[in-house]
């Protein structure tokens, strides 16, 4: 009858609509996960470039307290020299002295 086949189509048609939510929030659902995952790659970008930002920086570092240490070595053993000098001047100068004694006492 007449009102069995429009009760059909009816159906039919509500089925559809009903296949095309479901497919609408299918296609909606796999959006949200690329862009969440899209997302995470950022987000691991950007932590990598950090890290290796740090790396760089703590190299800088690291230079920058080598170059420190080896001047203050630097600095250390001229300072070492200079103190051996010294104290080679005052032995010469000693010598000097005890020399010029001994002449005196030679001349008396």
């Amino acid at each position: 009858t007449e009102q069995e086949q429009e009760q059909e189509q009816e159906q039919e048609q509500e089925q559809k609509q009903e296949n095309e939510r479901e497919q609408e929030q299918e296609q909606q659902q796999e959006q949200e996960q690329e862009q969440e995952q899209e997302q995470e790659e950022k987000q691991d970008q950007e932590q990598e470039q950090k890290q290796e930002q740090e790396q760089e920086q703590e190299q800088e570092q690291e230079q920058v307290h080598e170059e420190e240490q080896k001047q203050e070595q630097e600095k250390e053993q001229k300072q070492d020299q200079e103190q051996e000098q010294k104290k080679e001047q005052e032995q010469e100068q000693e010598q000097e002295q005890e020399q010029e004694q001994v002449q005196e006492e030679e001349q008396n």
